[in-house]
């Protein structure tokens, strides 16, 4: 499915972009760019990761049915809510249950397993899944996760109506309010205000009382990170020296380990200076942001 055809509805993934306050993959404001045209989404298809989930989703589907026996088929359609079409989902199967009853089927991986430990379930796909229930009206849904390619496990979720209402909500406002009429939502991140970013002025500005107040805030967080980055560091080194030449290392509830991770880097001042017109040739401009602090000394800016 193509980004324009993404524009004319919210999905399943899009749905913690709205809901949650720090969503971890992307903001409101990125969604609401890129469901009124603004910006193309990047395409991800070809990421390893992506890549890998979409080809192990029938594999964890396949282990669901064998452990469970219940029959699950992956929709050909959409779900689409009754009163609001702009609400569809494509979940990755609706299943039977012996009693009868249907639920909503999702398969997850996971490289590390950051964010399902412990019994947990990350926020965006508990949002995920109850959206799905919603659209296809299900009392329960189970959810898959294949961990490190050999780790599986599977979660059962009850439809919980109080949530229902607070994702409508969010996303009727969402849709009605900042899609239909074109009003970028507030920004949330950094990486929001660098997406409303235009060509910048050099020059300089002079901060309000409640500015200053701030920018001495962030000194202070800064002193303090710097401090909290030390201290970080000695504690660092007395586990190593109590690990010795041993790589694990089991304290309570968790498990250190300390390896030695070869990479290979391209050595591009090497490449400019003796194949100038290769490097020339692969070289990829990137733009980035930088925020720097530091003390006014009347210097020229």
């Amino acid at each position: 499915m193509n980004s324009k055809e993404r524009q004319n509805y919210i999905g399943g993934t899009d749905v913690a972009s709205i809901v949650l306050p720090r969503p971890k993959w992307k903001t409101k404001l990125a969604l609401w760019m890129e469901k009124t045209g603004k910006v193309i989404p990047p395409d991800i298809s070809e990421k390893p990761e992506i890549e890998w989930g979409t080809l192990l989703e029938e594999v964890i589907r396949k282990k669901f049915i064998a452990d469970t026996g219940y029959p699950v088929e992956k929709p050909q359609e959409p779900l689409v809510h009754p009163l609001y079409d702009y609400m569809q989902g494509h979940p990755d199967g609706i299943g039977v249950d012996e009693n009868g009853n249907k639920f909503i089927f999702e398969a997850k991986t996971s490289r590390y397993g950051a964010g399902w430990e412990d019994g947990n379930i990350p926020e965006e796909y508990q949002l995920q899944v109850a959206y799905y229930m919603m659209l296809a009206d299900v009392p329960y849904s189970f959810i898959a996760i294949l961990i490190g390619g050999n780790d599986y496990r599977c979660f059962k979720i009850a439809r919980d109506y109080e949530l229902e209402k607070i994702i409508i909500e969010k996303i009727v406002d969402f849709w009605e309010n900042n899609i239909l009429k074109d009003v970028a939502p507030e920004l949330t991140a950094i990486d929001d205000f660098n997406l409303t970013l235009t060509e910048q002025v050099p020059d300089v500005i002079e901060g309000n009382h409640e500015i200053d107040m701030l920018v001495n805030v962030y000194k202070d967080l800064q002193d303090k990170e710097k401090d909290i980055s030390k201290e970080k560091e000695d504690v660092k080194l007395k586990i190593l020296e109590y690990m010795g030449n041993h790589e694990y290392l089991k304290a309570g509830r968790y498990i250190v380990r300390y390896q030695k991770v070869k990479s290979s880097t391209l050595d591009t001042k090497k490449l400019k200076n003796e194949l100038p017109h290769i490097a020339e040739k692969y070289l990829r401009e990137t733009e980035s942001f930088r925020f720097t602090l530091k003390e006014d000394k009347n210097e020229e800016y």
